[in-house]
């Protein structure tokens, strides 16, 4: 086969879709239900810990919706204290 349909599917077929790197994935949103749900906390809990600083503080993202961002509370689980 030789020609502009050649030309064509040589340089379909050889071209190549770079990968997405996690490293460049945008930062996740996690709600109040998944964090709930992660951390084992109350949301009452969780409210009274923001306010003295010892989790991450939520994120406005409109009127009346919140959210955490996982790299803070993933961070935040992996550096707690172990409860005796």
């Amino acid at each position: 086969m030789t020609g502009p349909l050649q030309h064509l599917l040589e340089n379909v077929t050889s071209h190549r879709v770079p990968a997405i790197s996690t490293t460049s994935m945008p930062e996740r949103i996690v709600r109040a239900k998944e964090v709930i749900e992660l951390t084992g906390l109350s949301r009452t809990t969780i409210w009274r810990m923001e306010r003295v600083g010892t989790f991450p503080n939520r994120v406005s993202l409109g009127v009346g919706s919140v959210g955490w961002r996982w790299s803070e509370v993933s961070a935040w689980m992996a550096n707690r204290d172990e409860v005796d």
